[in-house]
């Protein structure tokens, strides 16, 4: 009897009793007449043992470490783990076509769960609120999954995203009457009598995918997906390895608390959506972890389609020759955090003029401690912040950015939501911005467009060799940047401005900065803003020191 490393899931199907296989639910192909030497199509055989798993209510199935041909898409189930194996998925050809495959349906595994609009919300709900009214509570019951949303307010702004609306994702605590119910936690956003609906989402929970290596057909004009799943619950992709799938590796859509972890993506690098990870329609709590990108279009995209999504967590991965992005945050989504990931664009000979490291267009978001390198035109760009009118955030902090492109930026932060007022809150700090050929164009921008800027700190940044700004504060379209410090940042000119603090920029201080310059036009500070302090600021080897004459209520203290 060969039964062999069972606690790492490796089972020798001829030496696994078939009552053992039973009792502990594990299934093998091998019993639904699959062959799996890598040529025969056992498509069908596959889809049969999966069938019985989900009969059963659930169970793994166990591939034991072979190779076996797919050629059409497995319908997977709640409860399911699938593990331990190759699915060569090469012989499909899309029925989609083009750059994205009609509906979402074409792909190697397909799960979607069910949701369904059950009630017309009947009174406005306000952020805060715990009791909804609606017309009708009959489809409702107490811990339904639901989807407040709203289908005629855009998430996005008309131009980007223009699909994503008002949405969020809740649980029902009670029902309390026939046409009143209260949510385990207050809504985030409002929703209007006439148009808010409620959808109940029925997910397929506790699907587990893991130990796999899949092989797409790499077919540019016929793009397929290897791990589709839709509307889940608890779902876990695990040390998958996706090669040559010319959509996407693993789409997440409509989920809560979903997982990528310990995965490899190589060569999804088409111009269409050759993603390694997307989180889209409504996902919440999901994570991306200590995964592997390598010539990817984007690694990981969070956000779009048709709902908000937010809460999701990008951390410890590397990401190498993106074609464009490395991490795209849309702007269908906020409230997430990217974190400890490494990002190196200079390998792929294909990366596109215009693209950045981190491109963030969502609202609330930290990003830190990573660390960007090579041939992106700005390392971290946040933008936008579009959606509700509900406070925003960013904090930006202990990432390293070097080795730009020629004119390329550090940090960029251009605020232009026309839907909302204000940022509440933007922190820059200590993140070191390293350029050895001395073309940095700016280290750090913040640009208040459509939007005011509240609340600013620029503190303990090093910026080495920028040639036209270190740190740049300017506005447009008479809005502004109030209330601010900058403080202990360092920053090595290689000509230009060390600070340049545009009009509008209001109600701040700076204090205890360093500015170096090398060349006989290097300017320390030009300070056009209002209600400045300005106090206890190095300047070395410049032209100009510290010039307020455009500035109104300037207060200069002891500045060298």
């Amino acid at each position: 009897m060969a039964l062999t490393k069972v606690s790492q899931g490796l089972i020798d199907e001829t030496g696994l009793d078939a009552s053992l296989r039973a009792y502990t639910r594990i299934y093998i192909p091998a019993d639904y007449n699959a062959v799996g030497d890598g040529s025969t199509d056992d498509a069908t055989a596959m889809q049969n043992a999966i069938n019985a798993i989900n009969t059963a209510g659930g169970g793994i199935l166990e591939l034991g470490d072979k190779t076996y041909r797919i050629d059409t898409s497995l319908t997977i189930y709640a409860n399911m783990t699938i593990r331990n194996g190759t699915l060569d998925f090469s012989n499909q050809v899309s029925t989609g076509g083009g750059q994205t495959p009609s509906d979402n349906s074409v792909g190697l595994f397909l799960a979607s769960g069910i949701s369904t609009s059950q009630a017309d919300i009947n009174a406005t709900v306000s952020r805060g609120d715990h009791q909804i009214t609606v017309v009708s509570t009959t489809n409702l019951a107490a811990n339904d999954v639901i989807y407040l949303r709203d289908p005629n307010v855009n998430f996005g702004d008309g131009v980007d995203e223009t699909s994503t609306k008002k949405s969020e994702y809740a649980v029902i605590r009670s029902i309390d009457s026939a046409t009143q119910f209260t949510l385990q936690a207050a809504a985030e956003d409002t929703y209007t009598s006439s148009t808010g609906v409620v959808d109940v989402m029925t997910p397929n929970e506790n699907v587990v995918i893991e130990n796999l290596r899949l092989i797409g057909n790499n077919d540019n004009s016929n793009r397929t997906t290897a791990i589709n799943l839709q509307s889940t619950r608890n779902a876990i992709v695990r040390n998958v390895r996706t090669e040559k799938w010319q959509n996407r590796g693993v789409r997440i859509a409509e989920s809560i608390n979903a997982r990528v972890e310990g995965c490899e993506f190589l060569e999804h690098d088409n111009t269409g959506l050759g993603y390694g990870v997307t989180f889209v329609d409504g996902c919440y709590g999901c994570v991306v972890d200590n995964c592997n990108f390598i010539f990817c279009k984007h690694g990981a995209v969070i956000g779009g389609g048709d709902l908000v999504s937010r809460g999701t967590k990008v951390s410890r991965c590397s990401f190498r020759g993106s074609v464009e992005q490395a991490i795209d945050g849309h702007q269908g989504t906020c409230d997430d955090i990217i974190t400890e990931n490494y990002i190196a664009a200079g390998d792929h000979a294909g990366l596109s003029s215009g693209q950045n490291g981190i491109n963030y267009r969502g609202g609330s978001c930290v990003i830190t401690n990573n660390m960007i390198d090579r041939s992106y035109d700005t390392g971290i760009a946040v933008f936008a912040a579009k959606g509700p009118n509900r406070e925003k955030f960013a904090v930006i902090t202990g990432n390293t950015i070097k080795n730009m492109r020629t004119g390329g930026r550090g940090i960029i932060c251009n605020y232009g939501d026309t839907n909302s007022n204000q940022l509440r809150s933007l922190i820059i700090s200590n993140n070191a911005m390293m350029e050895l050929n001395g073309d940095f164009e700016y280290g750090i921008e913040v640009h208040a467009n459509e939007e005011t800027i509240s609340n600013l700190v620029i503190s303990g940044n090093t910026i080495d060799e920028t040639d036209t700004y270190g740190i740049y504060l300017h506005r447009s379209n008479s809005k502004s940047i109030q209330f601010f410090t900058i403080n202990n940042n360092v920053v090595k000119l290689a000509g230009g401005t060390g600070f340049e603090i545009g009009a509008g920029t209001n109600y701040g201080t700076i204090v205890g900065n360093s500015i170096y310059g090398i060349n006989s036009g290097d300017t320390a500070m030009d300070i056009d803003g209002g209600n400045i302090t300005v106090d206890g600021n190095q300047t070395h080897n410049t032209a100009t020191g510290i010039d307020v004459s455009g500035g109104t209520n300037i207060t200069s203290g002891d500045n060298g």
